[in-house]
This record gives C-alpha cells, structure tokens and sequence, in this order.
C-alpha cells in the first residue's frame, strides 16, 4: 500500500461519522421522481442544496443548474415528451486535482423510486444492523455519496502525488 493509499484510508476512518451522517441526512430528504407516479413526489432541490452544503468545505467547484426543457432533444435522446425539470437542479462539483493529468467523472442521479409500498418509513435514515435504512439508501444516494467522499478524500490527501 502506497503513502497515499494509507493516508486517504486513514481521513475516511478520521471522517467516517461525518460521511455517515450527511449520507442519513440525504435520507432524509424526499426526493421521489415527480413522475414516479406516487403521491408523495419530493423535492430534488431540496436535496441538491444539502448536499451542496455538504460538499462546500471539501474545496470543490459547485454549480447548480435547472437542465432546460428541451433536454431530451438538444441531446438526441428518445425520452419522456412534457416533462418538467423546473425545482430538479443538476449539481456538478468539480475538483481541480492540479496539472493536465486524467479527469474522473462521478455520475448518478439524487431522485428515488416511490414510496407508497414501503412497509418502513422511506425517510428514517436510519441506521439498524450496521446498515443505513430509508429510500435511496442503494439506488443511488448511499453510492453517490461514497463517491463524493473518495473525491473529498483525494482532494484533502493531496492527489498530485498520484499522477501517472
């Protein structure tokens, strides 16, 4: 295991009750799709937000944009025809790793499923048997957030050393 490896190990176990938190935090947050078809539709700003907040002291870049609505088009996809993205912002964090060397995209999404057939409270955030309980927990907040923290990581740990 190299220096970094060990030093970014060591600032996940130092962070690991903050990541947690901020990840049961997300859980909290509804979110369901509007177009899911369940009538307790969420709010993706909301969530967007907190997890802006979250990200600020890590040094990233953040934008926070509306996708406009003629997206399915602009970008050649056959999708959904009248759907709206008004209050569903895209957030796009960047960190500037330093120099020309490769760039990571982490790509997911902070919308969930419905709720209406879950025999748990969706928005407990809850952490039972280890595990964190609540929508989204694995489609797809847990692993968005497990990847901001790796790139927060990276970035406190210095990355420049791991150049190739």
């Amino acid at each position: 295991m190299t220096g970094l490896e060990k030093e970014v190990l060591q600032y996940v176990e130092a962070m690991e009750k903050e990541m947690i938190g901020v990840t049961c935090n997300l859980i909290r947050i509804n979110t369901v799709n509007p177009y899911s078809g369940d009538e307790r539709g969420g709010c993706e700003a909301e969530g967007q937000e907190h997890l802006r907040k979250a990200l600020r002291p890590y040094g990233p870049e953040i934008d926070m944009f509306d996708p406009p609505s003629d997206i399915y088009e602009r970008m050649g996809i056959i999708g959904p025809q009248g759907r709206s993205f008004e209050g569903r912002p895209n957030l796009v964090a960047t960190w500037d790793f330093g120099g020309d060397g490769r760039v990571l995209i982490l790509n997911d999404h902070i919308d969930t499923v419905g709720v209406s057939t879950m025999t748990i409270d969706p928005f407990s955030g809850e952490i039972r048997d280890g595990k964190i309980w609540g929508r989204g927990t694995s489609d797809s907040k847990g692993c968005l957030m497990a990847a901001v923290w790796a790139a927060a990581a990276l970035s406190r740990c210095g990355s420049r050393r791991c150049r190739r």
